[in-house]
């Protein structure tokens, strides 16, 4: 079995949930006075992915493009206006969620995993708010999966290490690919890293053991903590694990 069926057999077992992978290009950061021009993601039930998708739109009306975000996204603000009509695109979004979620059921939801997911969700809501739709929860479970907050913990258990928590450095960091800010391309490395961090969640336990025994043969004792027993182990053998096969 390799890799990716052992990590989606894991998600079966553990979560049985369905993920969206999901980020967004915007005019801004402010969900209200900014909007969406790229929506792009991947829809995932089971560990498998059913559908990926890429949609470029105008921004709807009364939103206000800031100069750092055209910089970002590399575009002008006329090519931008030029994009397909965003009430058109929130349908196909709405029809694309409607294929594998019924939003009158509590159960049955997406779980959001992205970088820094909140920000995603808040400009989806205030998407779907302007196309008179308030619910967008219906179809997005607020328990939101960060890659960040991945990071961050990873980072302090001293098993990853970066200088940031931007995606390009994660990426770099796991030897994943992500060459343009495209959403596009931002989500398949999410979608990437997401498993580089399962994988890590999975291997823990062999880590510890690894850890106690290197510890016991220098010091012939137990440590008194697992902090310090990984400390040992990473001053001895550098970081535990890059995620790379």
């Amino acid at each position: 079995m390799n890799s990716r069926e052992s990590i989606s057999g894991f998600i079966r077992k553990e979560f049985d949930m369905k993920l969206l992978f999901l980020d967004l290009e915007t005019t801004g950061t402010d969900p209200v006075r900014n909007g969406i021009v790229q929506i792009s993601g991947i829809i995932e039930i089971d560990g498998e992915s059913r559908e990926e998708f890429d949609f470029h739109l105008r921004p709807m009306p009364g939103k206000f493009f800031t100069y750092e975000a055209l910089q970002v996204i590399g575009k002008t603000k006329e090519e931008i206006l030029a994009f397909p009509d965003p009430v058109e695109t929130y349908q196909k979004v709405v029809k694309l969620f409607e294929k594998y979620i019924n939003r009158y059921n509590k159960r049955d939801k997406l779980h959001l995993v992205g970088q820094n997911p909140r920000f995603d969700y808040d400009f989806m809501t205030a998407f779907f708010n302007d196309n008179r739709n308030p619910y967008f929860y219906a179809y997005v479970k607020y328990h939101l999966i960060d890659l960040v907050a991945l990071t961050a913990a990873f980072s302090l258990a001293g098993i990853v290490k970066t200088p940031d928590m931007k995606l390009k450095t994660i990426a770099d960091y796991f030897g994943i690919k992500l060459d343009a800010h495209d959403s596009k391309e931002d989500i398949r490395a999410t979608r990437e890293i997401f498993y580089r961090y399962v994988e890590l969640l999975k291997n823990l336990d062999r880590y510890k053991k690894a850890c106690f025994s290197l510890y016991e043969d220098a010091f012939a004792y137990e440590p008194d903590s697992l902090n310090e027993c990984f400390n040992f182990y990473l001053k001895e053998r550098g970081v535990v694990d890059h995620g790379k096969n």
